[in-house]
């Protein structure tokens, strides 16, 4: 009998590329002003005010993770009632489910107001003529938390009916407007507590917008239930866990710049972080499509998890691998083209070990979200917490060896060893298709040697550079893709 699993239905499939597709654009558009916008505010802020500018990118980022694992575990229970016919009567848990959010995320706001303030006036070591201007921002980019928090439940209707496009409109905008409103106030000011003041009322425009749109599913007024909350909160305790510590794993490292090695440091490996992370767009757009749809599959098709695996972990690899190899390849260039300037050789080093770092956290998402998906969110946020304790020591003992380069070395042992960890894990569970994961060792092999090249002379050859992006795109490339590609070479010869 063949091992091999079937490939996903070709709705299931259609389902979660498209809406993988959809996200995708609506994250890329926003990058492409990203990339645009990074050199010029560069330029015109300066280290400190585009440091404070990235640790309010960090919180943002951060917080919107922060809720208990109400939106995942939403998601799920919406998915599933959609695959019973039954969504529409579940506006009572969406209800209740923004209404906790509120609350928590008005704690957190609150808490980030104070421990916030006192980070950047005594911490950061920033000018006194700045350090107003920081401490108002840091209280309107605390106050647009519990808008950003409380998005989740409205949204987490419109992902488990695969409306992926009304969520990825209200994304795009959000996004843009994270580099567009800086950028567009330049001529008039570079008070960042006027560019928080215009990003709180964007995210309050997302939160009702999603919540117009949710009221077409379900039915928001339906009174809150007793016992829904805690019924979410039970399913979503052990994603809680994994949302808190995940970004915070993620983040955390420009904090502890900020606080031994200054603002300086901070904008010497936010810039290349900037860069190289953007990548995440790509897991985070296929798994926002592939948790409702493993959610939903689990009820109506239990056969097609594992394809549905594979199949998000090879469009994953595909896209970030040799996007991954060709930016360390040229780490200098792509920071002088992408952030402006002149860097530190120290910068472009760090751009190195990132995208490695990148790379395997990307494919980390994959297993992680389906583990949490399948209802085995305990195994993925034990992961978790053992990392924490070795990975701050990493931390430290790196910024005392090595300055930010040694920051950027722990970053990435933390997520290669996360990605090996949830690999095996989702592996026992729900292997992908036989030969999956073979091909993505031999891409991350090439990704590595390049690292190892650009990290002992500096830079490589442009041919070998070539050679080697070739290599981990045809490694990474889909079967189906992969076929054409040797039909058309045989076809030519």
């Amino acid at each position: 009998m063949s091992s091999a699993v079937p490939p996903p239905r070709s709705g299931a499939s259609r389902g979660v590329l498209t809406g993988a597709a959809q996200t995708f654009v609506a994250s890329v558009l926003p990058l492409a002003l990203a990339l645009l916008a990074l050199p010029v505010l560069t330029r015109a802020l300066g280290a400190e005010r585009i440091a404070l500018l990235a640790l309010a990118w960090s919180w943002l980022a951060i917080v919107q993770l922060l809720d208990f694992g109400l939106g995942r575990a939403l998601v799920r229970r919406l998915a599933e009632a959609d695959a019973h016919g039954q969504l529409a009567d579940e506006g009572h848990a969406v209800r209740s489910a923004e209404r906790a959010l509120l609350v928590v995320s008005s704690v957190v706001a609150i808490a980030g107001c104070a421990v916030g303030t006192w980070y950047v006036r005594r911490q950061l070591g920033l000018p006194a003529a700045l350090r107003d201007d920081a401490t108002w921002s840091t209280l309107l980019f605390c106050a647009a938390v519990p808008a950003t928090v409380a998005a989740a439940a409205p949204r987490a209707a419109l992902e488990a009916a695969r409306r992926f496009g009304e969520v990825s409109l209200v994304r795009g905008l959000v996004n843009a407007a994270t580099f567009a409103v800086p950028l567009a106030l330049l001529p008039i000011t570079q008070a960042l507590w006027v560019t928080a003041a215009l990003l709180l009322v964007v995210r309050l425009w997302a939160w009702w917008r999603l919540r117009s749109r949710a009221a077409r599913l379900v039915t928001l007024h339906a009174p809150a239930r007793a016992g829904t909350t805690p019924a979410l909160l039970r399913d979503g305790t052990w994603i809680t866990v994994s949302n808190v510590l995940s970004p915070l794993l993620a983040g955390i490292d420009r904090f502890v710049i900020g606080a031994l090695l200054g603002a300086a440091a901070v904008a010497h490996y936010a810039v290349p972080y900037e860069v190289v992370t953007k990548a995440w767009i790509v897991p985070s757009a296929v798994c926002a499509s592939l948790f409702p749809a493993v959610a939903f599959a689990r009820v109506r098709a239990a056969s097609e998890v594992a394809a549905l695996h594979a199949l998000a972990l090879r469009v994953t690899a595909a896209l970030v691998l040799p996007a991954m190899t060709a930016a360390l390849v040229a780490a200098p260039l792509v920071l002088v083209v992408l952030a402006g300037g002149a860097w530190p050789a120290s910068s472009a080093r760090v751009l190195a070990w990132l995208a490695i770092g990148t790379a395997a956290n990307s494919l980390a998402i994959v297993p992680f979200v389906l583990l949490q998906a399948t209802g085995r969110a305990r195994a993925v946020a034990l992961v978790n917490v053992v990392e924490v304790g070795p990975y701050l020591v990493a931390l430290w003992v790196g910024l005392q060896v090595m300055g930010i380069e040694g920051a950027a070395i722990a970053w990435t042992a933390r997520a290669t060893v996360d990605l090996v960890a949830v690999a095996w894990l989702a592996a026992r569970h729900v292997p992908p298709s036989p030969g999956t994961w073979p091909r993505l060792v031999i891409g991350a092999g090439g990704l590595v040697t390049a690292a190892a090249l650009v990290l002992a002379h500096g830079d490589v050859t442009p041919w070998l550079a070539v050679a080697l992006v070739a290599l981990v795109t045809i490694a990474t490339m889909p079967p189906d893709a992969l076929r054409l590609l040797r039909a058309r070479l045989a076809g030519a010869s």
